[in-house]
């Protein structure tokens, strides 16, 4: 039984992390994002 849950453990901290590099991964695109249409704007001005 500790077995198990000591499996579970790792892929609780497993998901975890996932989340954590897919929130970030979305921030970072969303800012990128904005940088380029600013630019873009800034361009055709």
């Amino acid at each position: 039984m500790s077995e198990f849950n000591a499996i579970k453990a790792v892929l609780l901290l497993l998901a975890r992390d996932l989340g954590q590099a897919a929130y970030w991964e979305s921030r970072v695109s969303i800012v990128t994002g904005a940088k380029t249409v600013k630019t873009d704007s800034a361009m055709k001005a």
